[in-house]
Order: structure tokens, then sequence, then C-alpha cells
């Protein structure tokens, strides 16, 4: 963590979070910048910086790390912004990343050397070269405990794994030391620091840092006039004494906690089970109904609504729409419409304040705004084009120039709108599984994604195992659900194409069988969403010239529903020439503006 003054933590927050108390007690609070929330449930600590939210984000950030947070950005940007912000100089381009520096000093407080952090976490050693630089390693240097100059002057010192602890304990009143390259890494010229003293020693909880602090004990027996090993309470999976203290505990309860630990002996043996990260997916009944809220919540099943879909028949039919830790299919024939149809899904998301992921593997990011606009605008963009080419060559008429203002008035109050909400459009051409998961949970740290899209299932890569089709489809459909939608407990929506089999035989309805990969995909979700246009329909649409624009008829199939009816059918009239599906039912009205949409679409035709 990059350390601050008390004048560069208030000018920060006074700049950040404007309505936060920066009274003269230590902590601050305020309404939280991240979930814009309306109680006093954002906290900060005023002499570290230190944030959190108790509400709704429940996590915490230090300065740099809320800079991204809010603005959306990587950290080299962040700490630009904040040290602007605040009037320190700007950092060199080959320090942007430097997360934090940790000085290693001899007793008289003579810098030895130091441990780099750089993001997101990679450590480097470095030491003074004698002439103002730096020379990166630690050859022929002799290693000392971090903060040496405390643990000397003290009887009782606790022995952590990492700086970041040895800080946190420091901000709390206790001496704490820890070694330099991280656990497994204690040098036996260490011990002598310690004689005669007192030491407690807290393993992160994980097996490496039991592993750590046994190595240290050995290590210190019969130099340290006592040794114990302290397995903090309560503590989350790889968990740290960092942790302990920012779930809530206090100076008072680990000097309590350390008088009554364990006494290390040769053959010490923990008392408390190492948790593991899979224990997230194993419930018992208990757990079942505590997760839910208690059994008045556990069955009261009306009130487990999704995301709402753009249709409220469909929701219904699909019991409350897209449900958290759930994958959905849309499946189609090329040139069906399943991107414009998935779209219509991110409108209506977006429309209830829901921040959407959308990995667009087909389209490019400026495509695709446009024709989210163009939905919610219900605007022809062939048209417009036609239009504004009109005016550039001074063809276009007086009525047809008025025509066009207003469409572009239009359009572009829809983007301001758009513009303020929470979608992030990613454009790497090659995704694979495991990229897909990563770039996931690293998105949902800063901005809370409530639905992740990709479109379409086909373009992604296989992460090179994979030989045949269907075991690509099955390791895709398997990490969105297993390790996105599960973990991060968000809906996920796939799109998807169809084998041609069905155009083979002279078919329109398309099954779940016609979906390649359809073992895994049927296996994986919640509900396949099938659309197709209607076969009679289509055959009278190029009879008569609007096959291009339309309307033309289509339906969506429920090919299945997990929980609900199976098959059903909606029917739709698809608008190819602003690429939306009308239901026809005026719930599902999704126009941004009171604008004439008729009497402008009577005017478009013209064109």
């Amino acid at each position: 963590m990059t350390d601050f003054t008390l004048d560069e933590i208030r000018a920060y927050y006074a700049c950040r979070v404007r309505d936060l108390g920066q009274t003269s007690a230590k902590m601050w609070r305020g309404k939280c910048p991240v979930h814009h929330g309306s109680g006093d449930n954002f906290a900060v600590d005023s002499t570290t910086g230190l944030a959190h939210c108790h509400s709704e984000c429940g996590k915490g950030w230090d300065i740099l790390g809320l800079e991204m947070e809010l603005l959306g950005i990587e950290f080299p940007l962040a700490k630009d912004a904040v040290y602007a912000l605040i009037g320190r100089p700007k950092q060199t381009y080959a320090d942007r990343d430097i997360v934090a520096t940790f000085d290693y000093t001899d007793e008289h407080g003579t810098l030895l050397y130091q441990v780099v952090r750089r993001y997101p976490k990679k450590f480097a050693q470095r030491r003074p070269d004698g002439h103002g630089g730096w020379i990166w390693n630690l050859e022929s240097i002799d290693r000392v405990p971090f903060n040496l100059s405390a643990v000397l002057l003290a009887k009782n010192v606790i022995i952590c794994e990492g700086e970041k602890d040895v800080l946190t304990l420091k901000r709390n009143g206790i001496v704490a030391t820890c070694n330099s390259e991280g656990a497994g890494n204690w040098k036996s010229e260490l011990a002598r620091h310690f004689a005669g003293k007192g030491i407690v020693l807290i393993p992160d909880n994980d097996e490496p840092g039991r592993a750590h602090v046994l190595k240290v004990a050995a290590s210190l027996h019969g130099i340290a006039a006592t040794i114990k090993i302290l397995e903090l309470p309560s503590l989350k999976a790889k968990g740290d004494v960092t942790d302990w203290f920012a779930a809530g505990g206090s100076a008072d309860q680990l000097r309590t906690l350390g008088k009554t630990a364990q006494v290390y002996t040769p053959g010490f043996a923990f008392v408390l089970a190492v948790p593991s990260e899979e224990d997230k997916w194993v419930y018992d009944p208990s757990a079942v109904v505590k997760e839910a809220g208690g059994l008045d919540r556990f069955w009261n099943l009306a009130a487990e609504e999704g995301i709402p879909t753009p249709y409220a028949q469909l929701t219904e039919d699909m019991s409350g729409g897209l449900r958290k830790g759930e994958s959905y299919i849309i499946a189609g024939m090329r040139g069906s419409g399943k991107t414009s149809l998935m779209l219509q899904f991110v409108s209506k998301a977006l429309m209830q304040g829901i921040g959407v992921l959308l990995f667009s593997l087909e389209m490019g990011q400026r495509d695709v705004l446009r024709r989210l606009i163009s939905i919610r605008s219900k605007i022809n963009l062939a048209q417009l084009r036609i239009l504004q080419k009109q005016r550039i060559s001074g063809t276009i008429t007086t009525q047809d120039i008025s025509l066009l203002i207003a469409l572009e008035r239009r359009l572009k109050s829809v983007t301001r709108a758009i513009d303020n909400m929470p979608l992030l459009v990613h454009q790497k051409p090659v995704v694979t599984p495991a990229y897909l998961v990563s770039e996931t949970h690293r998105l949902n740290e800063r901005h809370r994604i409530g639905l992740v899209c990709v479109d379409h299932m086909q373009l992604m890569s296989s992460d090179g195992n994979e030989k045949k089709e269907y075991e690509k489809f099955t390791a895709i459909s398997r990490a969105i659900k297993g390790q996105v939608v599960r973990e991060l407990n968000i809906p996920g929506l796939i799109v998807s194409q169809v084998s041609r089999s069905n155009s083979m035989d002279k078919r329109t309805e398309l099954e779940i069988t016609d979906c390649r990969g359809s073992g895994a995909l049927e296996e994986d979700t919640a509900a396949v969403i099938l659309l197709y246009h209607d076969g009679e329909d289509l055959k009278r649409a190029r009879e008569s010239g609007r096959l291009g624009s339309g309307p033309i008829k289509a339906w969506l199939k429920l090919g299945k529903n997990r929980f609900g009816q199976c098959p059903t059918y909606l029917e739709l009239q698809h608008f190819k020439g602003f690429t939306m599906f009308d239901s026809g039912d005026e719930r599902d009205f999704i126009s941004e503006t009171h604008f004439d949409t008729e009497a402008l679409n009577r005017a478009e035709g013209r064109v």
C-alpha cells in the first residue's frame, strides 16, 4: 500500500467523496461513492486513507484501489490521477506500477535493501547502488527482519508472513516483523535478532503459511524465550491477519488470543483445519436455509425474481427471468437476429441499473453501441445513412432535412442516456474459457457486473486441450457456468449458432438438438431460447419485398426451461430495419423517449 500523508488523504477524499464527514475523529463516514448508497455506510480511516463499504459493496480499498474502482482504470493510470489530485509529482514510467516499497534497515535505520511490490502482485528486491540508483538483486546482502529497529527494542514480537501484515499490526500498536521474499524463505541468520524474546507466530490460513511458521519456529527454538503459534479463528481460506482486522478484529482481541495460543514444541500439531476454497460449493440443509435468509424467505418462491427479459410473457414463462447463478442460451440460424435479441436482453438489464459485461466476438464496439441505440430509439440506420449521404451531396429535400435533424437529435439523446449506463463491451478477438473467467472476475472487482453475455460461443477459442467441437463447447459451457455465473452469483447469456440440419430437411422450427454442442448446453443451462423466422411469413416477405426491413413473423421458443413449462412459444415481429423484435405487448414497450414513433416511421418510408 502506498503511504499518504494526512493532508494528502484529506485532499483526495475532499475531491472524490465530497459528502464524507471529515471530522477530528479517526473514522470518517459518508455515502459510498461506488454503489451510490443513501446511508453513511462508507468508512475511511483518516490516518491511513483505507476505506470500507459496510453496505452493498461489502469490501474495502486503499486510495489507489478506490481510484481504480471509481474511474474503471488500471493501476498506473489511477496512480497518476491520484498523484495529480494531491499535488505529488508524476511518477516515472518505470515506477508507475509500483504499489508499495518496504524498507529493510539495520539497527540504526540505515537502508540495506527494499522489497518492491508491483501491480497486481509481483515482488522484486533491490539495494542502493551508492549513487542514487538501484541494483535489482540482493547478492552478498545479509538479510534482516522487517521493522528491525522496533523488533530489537521489544520484549514480545509477532512474526507474520508479509510486510502488509506487519504494517497492519503496527497501525494497531503491536510490534511485528517478517522476512523478505515471502513464505518459505526464512533464513537461519535471522534468528539471532530474537534471542530472549517472546514470539507469537501467526500463519496465513493455508498449507504454505503453516509450513512457513513451523520452519520459523524450528529456527527460533532454543533461541527465543517463548514461541507460540496463534491460529486466528473464523479466518477465510488463504486469509491473513490483515483480513482478520478487516473483518472486525481488534488489537485487544488479538492480545487476548496471543495469551492463550499454543506453545510451540517440536512435533507441534495445529488444532484448526485449514479451510478449503472448495468448501464454498458444499452445503448442508441448515446452510441452504441460512443462505436464503431463513425459512420464510426460503419458501417465498414469488420473491425469486431474476433480471426481466425484454418480454413480460417470456419473463413469466421463465418464472422471473434470468436468475443469478444460472446460464442461458439464445440459439438461432445465421441471420436470424440472435445478436439483436441478445442486445434487447442487455437493454432491459441496463434499464434496471444492472451492470453488463458483453464479450462481443463478432461485432466491434462501435457497431454494438450503434445497434443497441438503434433498437432503443427504433431508427433504421440504413435509412439514416442514405439521408446523410444526400445531405453531403446536396440532393436532400427540405422535408427530409427536417427528418434527418429529428433522427440525429433522437439518436444523440438516446446515446447520452446509454453513456451513463453500466455497460462494458469487451473486444479482444481471441477469448478462451480461461481468459473469459479471469477477465470477468477482474472486471467484476471494479464494475459490479450483474450479467455477462457472450456473442457468440462458436467464435471462442479453445484452451488447447479440446480436439473435437463437442469437447470445446463443453469446456466453454462448464467454464461459464462453474467459474463465472456460479462463483459471481450472476446470470450468463450465451449466443450460439445452430447446425444446418434443419435447413437440409426443410424445417424452420428449431429443436435443442439443432444447437452445436447441444449436449453440454442442455445439461448446463437453465433455459435454451430458440429463435427462428416463421416459414410461411418468410416466404411472403420474399415475395412482397419486405425481407430486408421487415416486419417478419418470428418465433421465440423455450426448448428447455428448468423453472417453468416447456416448450412454450412467443410470437414476435422482426423489424430488421432497426434490428429489433417486437411482441406487440404494451408491457414490452422499449422506446427511450416519447417521440412520435409512428409518424417518424411513416416519414422514413419515403426514403
